[in-house]
């Protein structure tokens, strides 16, 4: 039994003395003084159970007691750093699958470009080889290569 069913039994003591109160005062009786004086007692026992009821309401409102208003603000709170802990765990997730797809993008394009220079390097070893082929057979023919125009205009430095 909590202090609320407490207050409540202590409101129906009260309720039941006042209605004793009015019903003795209400019927008509030969001996009225009895009746006055079990209104009078009724009134008491109220007077003293609406004291026990003024007590416990200051308690009950009272600033530092304020338990309900206490609770709805916590768990308003509650709510508040729930939603941002939440917020926080959805942006954290989302910056792990950014960053994912970030190394996954530039491990893409580290591998095409690995695989791009192996291919230039071969070109070039054949390209070497070749002359060096040309070279050995024909020196004359590897020279008159370099010397055409084609390959002074594309080779030639752009600041002259």
């Amino acid at each position: 039994m909590g202090w609320s069913s407490y207050l409540e039994d202590m409101i129906t003591k009260f309720d039941e003395h006042l209605h004793e109160a009015q019903s003795s005062l209400k019927k008509p009786s030969d001996n009225y003084e009895y009746s006055k004086r079990e209104a009078i007692t009724a009134l008491k026992e109220a007077e003293a159970i609406s004291h026990l009821i003024r007590d416990h309401l200051e308690d009950a409102t009272s600033p530092e007691l304020d338990a309900a208003h206490e609770i709805y603000e916590l768990r308003k709170k509650v709510k508040e750093l729930d939603t941002k802990y939440q917020c926080a765990q959805y942006q954290e997730l989302k910056a792990k699958k950014e960053k994912t797809k970030i190394e996954s993008d530039l491990s893409s394009k580290i591998n095409e470009l690995s695989r791009q220079l192996k291919d230039e390097k071969k070109k070039c070893r054949k390209a070497e080889k070749d002359f060096e082929r040309i070279a050995s057979k024909a020196p004359g023919a590897a020279m008159e290569a370099f010397m055409s125009d084609g390959m002074i205009k594309k080779h030639k430095p752009e600041h002259e």
